[in-house]
């Protein structure tokens, strides 16, 4: 994925961890889960990427 300088790094992640924090459901374009989940792998967080692949294999069906 390119790098959008207008983007902001991490908010994809912080608005998945909201999610999850309140049981709401929020969509998620395949790049924001890509970028989700390679966070949490990055950082050893296996069971987060885990969550992370099955939500966005829910959103993004083939």
């Amino acid at each position: 994925m390119a790098l959008d300088p207008n983007d902001q790094p991490g908010r994809p992640v912080a608005k998945f961890e909201s999610m999850l924090k309140t049981d709401d459901v929020y969509f998620f374009d395949a790049d924001d889960f890509e970028d989700i989940i390679h966070h949490y792998l990055n950082h050893g967080k296996i069971s987060l990427a885990k969550k992370a692949i099955k939500i966005g294999l829910t959103q993004h069906t083939a």
